[in-house]
């Protein structure tokens, strides 16, 4: 509500009558501005000396701005003059620089330099980029030109030497733009020295894992043939216990033919309350283990 009551003071206020004891008049382009001594003194030291007692214009009710352009007045006056304040724009940034830096507005200079610096947020194309960069260099404003310079280290130097605004950068500017441009190199290199360090560090890690894993498949294949072993030969005690059957298997591919071939529960000590369940359904996950182990222990 208050953004729009300013809208509308700003457009019913275009000082061409008296307004609130205005005591001077600014003739521009032929037409009367009317505004206040104590207002253009505050705000400028340029109108202060001209209300001085060394100028003709101290008492003047009238005063003359030669080469000036009456709506870039009267919008300099919107923006300065607190009842208005009205906002920097694109639409009026051209012309308040080098108006507020004659008549030495420094408020609004700044006002301007903020707006700068806010669009220099969004921007990241080296047109802009440079665009923005002469007009902080023209009008002195080192904030922006900071910013402007700082945003460059992430352009091509290629890009930047071969673009038409180049050659009107400043030399200092110029070099600060190198130094930043391999400051950003060295801390990529520096980055890149650091992954490199870290994925060797992982390498290693990895290789000590796997090493690791090969003592264990060892172990297990080492484990394997005596389970294998334990569990032909309770097979065997088994058949020589019901029909005298006797296998001399040694090897561990014998003692698991032991286990596969066994398919018929069978007693124990000639109890038959206990009975020894086959064992061939262990044979494939026994198998699969073996091959796995032996797979591991080649593969690493």
């Amino acid at each position: 509500m208050q953004q729009e009551s300013k809208a509308v003071q700003e457009q019913e206020q275009d000082f061409s009558e008296p307004w609130e004891q205005s005591d001077v008049v600014l003739l521009v382009e032929g037409q009367k501005i009317h505004v206040h001594r104590l207002m253009l003194s505050m705000c400028s030291p340029v109108f202060s000396r001209m209300f001085s007692a060394d100028f003709k214009e101290k008492d003047a009710d009238e005063i003359p701005l030669p080469d000036k352009k009456a709506a870039e007045i009267r919008e300099i006056l919107l923006t300065v003059y607190p009842s208005f304040c009205k906002r920097v724009t694109d639409k009026n940034l051209d012309f308040l620089l080098p108006l507020a830096r004659e008549y030495q507005m420094m408020a609004v200079t700044q006002r301007c330099e903020d707006y700068l610096l806010w669009e220099l947020e969004k921007k990241y194309e080296i047109d802009s980029i440079m665009e923005t960069l002469i007009v902080a260099q023209n009008f002195s404003l080192e904030r922006v030109k900071t910013e402007c310079i700082r945003k460059t280290q992430d352009l091509s130097i290629q890009d930047l030497k071969s673009h038409e605004l180049y050659d009107q950068i400043e030399p200092l500017s110029k070099n600060r733009m190198v130094e930043l441009q391999i400051g950003n190199m060295e801390k990529k290199l520096s980055d890149g020295q650091a992954e490199l360090e870290k994925s060797n560090a992982e390498i290693l890690k990895l290789q000590g894992k796997i090493k690791q894993m090969k003592i264990y498949a060892s172990e297990g294949l080492q484990s394997f043939g005596p389970i294998a072993s334990i569990l032909g030969g309770h097979i065997r005690h088994a058949m020589q216990m019901n029909s005298k059957f006797q296998d001399f298997a040694m090897t561990t591919e014998q003692h698991l033919k032991t286990i596969q071939n066994d398919s018929s529960a069978r007693g124990r000590f000639n109890d038959r309350n206990k009975v020894c369940l086959p064992l061939n359904d262990v044979f494939n996950p026994l198998a699969d283990l073996q091959r796995r182990l032996i797979s591991i222990a080649k593969t690493v």
